[in-house]
């Protein structure tokens, strides 16, 4: 009897040597495996000639399964508080421990072998990738730049606003006094003159109390 073999696709122990990656049931397994990986890849391919650059956020720390290599791998790209979307990946599926763990597994299972490209990024397209994700870093920069200047012309507006508020506001409750209403009481003898505001009335008042002070020899 052959020693006994554990199929991590089929999650199940067998005796039946190599032909079990030849069964119909490790064939299926194998086809719903791949297509479970393979949009992520197609994804990640997408970014080589247009790499997007994000602000961070802790949902970019996830990871995902490499069918392949047998473990997690980071997805995006993170520095500091930027996100390069779908690095991570990128940079896994072009290392050389990558394209060596693919070969095994495809030889092992069987695969397909005109699937197997699908699952590897040349260094050629990973070169692309980081021309890409200089420009992606500099338009980043760029669309910053601009929410900052935007940022401060509203601040400038919204000061200039609550200046003009504050000036109707005081004009409102201290209102400009006419010269009309302002009377000059000149007083005889005295060595300054009266300012005060008065009505028309108060007026012709303080002429008779002035008239009333003047005293002849």
């Amino acid at each position: 009897m052959a020693p006994s073999q554990r199929c991590p696709l089929c999650r199940q122990t067998f005796f039946c040597g190599r032909g079990h990656v030849y069964s119909r049931k490790h064939q299926r397994q194998l086809k719903e495996a791949l297509e479970r990986l393979l949009p992520q890849v197609e994804a990640a391919r997408k970014a080589i000639r247009a790499a997007q650059v994000e602000r961070y956020v802790p949902e970019h720390d996830r990871c995902c399964w490499c069918l392949c290599c047998g473990r997690e791998v980071r997805k995006h790209l993170s520095h500091g508080n930027l996100t390069v979307l779908h690095g991570g990946l990128l940079e896994h599926l072009a290392s050389p421990e990558h394209k060596k763990a693919t070969n095994r597994f495809w030889w092992e299972n069987k695969a397909e072998f005109q699937m197997k490209e699908k699952f590897l990024i040349s260094s050629q397209d990973y070169a692309r990738f980081k021309k890409s994700m200089v420009k992606g870093l500099d338009s980043y920069e760029e669309k910053e730049d601009e929410v900052i200047k935007e940022m401060a012309a509203q601040i400038r507006e919204v000061e200039h606003s609550r200046q003009e508020l504050v000036r109707s506001v005081l004009e409102v409750g201290f209102p400009r006094r006419s010269q009309s209403s302002i009377q000059i009481h000149l007083i005889p003898g005295s060595p300054r003159s009266s300012i005060s505001p008065t009505s028309s009335s108060k007026r012709s008042h303080g002429l008779h109390a002035s008239s009333a002070q003047l005293e002849f020899p």
